[in-house]
This record gives C-alpha cells, structure tokens and sequence, in this order.
C-alpha cells in the first residue's frame, strides 16, 4: 500500500501569501508513504440454502478473525466480523416462483489501532443503499475528507418478487447502517434484477433506487445505485 501526492493548501484559505501546507486529515497523513501489511485470517461459516447463486430459504451464517501483523509488517490490529443471512418464502405461485423475504445482519470490529485505509465505509450495494460508495464515514481535516469507523453494524431487509419468467425480479427494501460517529442511517427503496446466463451460474445485473430516510449532513448520498455479479 502506498498514500502519495497528498492535496496541499494555503494555510489560510484564498490567501496565497500565507504558507502551503497539506490539508489532507492527519490520519491521512501518518500513512503516507509505503506500508507493509501481512495477516492471517481464520473463518467459520454454515450455508443451509437450497441454492448458491438464487436461495429461497434457508440460512447463511459466517464469522472470522483476522490478525493483522501475524507475520511482521508496520501494523498491528485484530479484525473481527460477523454476518447472518435468512431467506423465507413468502409466496409461491403455479408456476414453482417464489417471493422470498431477505434478512441479513453483520457487524466488523477493530480491535487495536488501523490505518485509515483497513478501517470500515459504508455506502452503496451490499452496505446501505441510498448513499454513494464509501459515503458513510467519520470525517476530519480542513477538507472534511472520509477516514473511516473503527466498526460498522449493517442490517437490512428486502422482499424479492418474480416478474418474468426466472429473468427479471423486482425488490423492495430497507437498508440501515451504524459507524462510529452520527445516528443510525436508514435507507428504504425499490430496484430491478435482471439475470443474466453466464456458463454454469447466474449473473444478475441490479438496479436499485435508494432513499434516506435517517442520514448525516456529511454523507454523501446516491439515490441510483448499478451493480453487475453476485453478493453473497
């Protein structure tokens, strides 16, 4: 990992006769340069689903560790994580489709002191829709730049219907995070996924329109989110 070219500033800003300095967070600027990072990461899960790629019940549970500096380099800290997915069939129809409800849960945790570049963002497909990639941080500097939560708590819910044949499904859901800085986000919204056949798996590609409902005044917030592959 290597931080450079660092955004410079007058000291006092529109003022050029003032000194230059580096108006990147001092987060930012404690890492700059090269890092060495080495870790060891042990997990355990347990999939109960009736399908990998389009589950209709069933559970999916995951947790890990991770040692970071285990085998020498410029940090030291523990990562932990933790995730639940739930599927229930709602409805199913003559022809075998199934409306399902999603739940889903997970947390991540630091333990010790990471750089701003191992912490945690959120924002986007798979965290909290309704806000752009990274857009949920804690913030810091004279350009109120992201640096990031030391955790982040997820947890959302999302009801899948079929539309047309196996190809196209529409959604509704409602998406929530929580970081170290700020109130609780909260997001609600609806999108389309249309599946794409792709060798042995389905490829689906998603559109999903987001709405915050809770969010901070330093979010950066997206309502139209675009993703193409799978979320497990």
């Amino acid at each position: 990992m290597k931080i450079s070219d660092l955004d410079e500033g007058y000291e006092t800003p529109g003022d050029k006769t003032t000194p230059r300095i580096i108006i990147a967070p001092q987060d930012v600027q404690d890492v700059a340069g090269g890092s060495l990072i080495t870790s060891v990461k042990f997990g355990v899960g347990r999939d109960t689903t009736d399908s990998m790629y389009r589950p209709t019940e069933g559970y999916r549970i995951n947790s890990s560790v991770e040692q970071v500096g285990a085998l020498g380099g410029d940090y030291d800290f523990t990562a932990l994580r933790a995730g639940a997915r739930y599927f229930y069939p709602l409805y199913e129809d003559l022809r075998e489709r199934r409306t399902v409800l999603v739940m889903r849960a997970n947390g991540s945790y630091i333990v010790g002191d990471a750089p701003m570049f191992e912490r945690y963002y959120a924002g986007g497909i798979g965290s909290i829709r309704g806000f752009d990639y990274r857009g949920i941080s804690p913030r810091d500097g004279r350009g109120n730049d992201p640096i990031g939560s030391d955790y982040l708590y997820l947890a959302g819910m999302e009801i899948i219907q079929p539309i047309h044949e196996e190809v196209l499904y529409g959604k509704i859901f409602c998406d929530s995070a929580y970081i170290d800085s700020g109130s609780m986000r909260l997001s609600v919204g609806f999108g389309f996924e249309l599946v794409v056949p792709q060798l042995f798996q389905e490829m689906p590609i998603s559109v999903d329109f987001g709405i915050p409902i809770n969010s901070d005044d330093e979010d950066d917030e997206e309502i139209f989110s675009f993703s193409f592959g799978m979320n497990f």
